[in-house]
């Protein structure tokens, strides 16, 4: 993904963006990030320190760029995010976790805030017979070397769900869709 492509998405300032998160873990998430931005407005790998999130840990995942930035790996991800897929996803790309129309959406996503070093939150839904509606929220927040490239994103990841499953949206084989993507823009 260039820059130029980001042009496709959304886009809001860092202010809107933070008043536009509505779940708490994000915002705390967010916060965090923010409070540890430098001078450069990048916040640095090594500032990150697990113990200062403690109470989002379970909701949290770092991403690596691989493949020339094409594709991404799990690096880390948390408990409640683990459950969610009920599998082991350590050191595996979104190819290998995933299929169907929410791998380019996670791609784009990731690649958005790798690209323009600035955070990216995306939506998506999932339905299914039996399954209740849920919402995911996906926020992913540029962290950098010393040298500012952006090789990590810290990301968030949540859901919302709605009991009453529409009998349209209802299908035997569940699939994660996209939404939405929004990027902030450098302030």
């Amino acid at each position: 993904m260039r820059r130029d492509d980001l042009r496709r998405y959304d886009s809001v300032s860092m202010g809107d963006f933070r008043r536009n998160l509505t779940n708490s873990i994000l915002i705390q998430l967010f916060d965090f990030w923010r409070d540890r931005l430098g001078m450069d407005g990048r916040m640095r790998r090594d500032r990150l320190d697990p113990g200062d999130i403690r109470s989002v840990l379970p909701y949290v995942f770092i991403v690596e760029p691989v493949q020339g930035g094409r594709q991404f790996r799990y690096r880390l991800v948390g408990t409640y995010i683990q459950s969610r897929i009920q599998r082991k996803i350590e050191g595996l790309t979104v190819e290998e976790v995933r299929e169907g129309p929410i791998v380019p959406h996670l791609n784009n996503l990731f690649a958005a805030a790798a690209v323009a070093g600035v955070p990216a939150i995306g939506v998506t839904t999932l339905a299914g017979k039996n399954l209740p509606t849920a919402i995911y929220h996906r926020m992913v927040l540029p962290m950098s070397t010393s040298d500012g490239t952006v090789d990590q994103l810290l990301g968030g990841w949540v859901a919302e769900y709605d009991p009453l499953v529409p009998p349209e949206r209802q299908t035997l084989n569940p699939q994660e869709r996209p939404i939405s993507l929004t990027v902030m823009t450098p302030d």
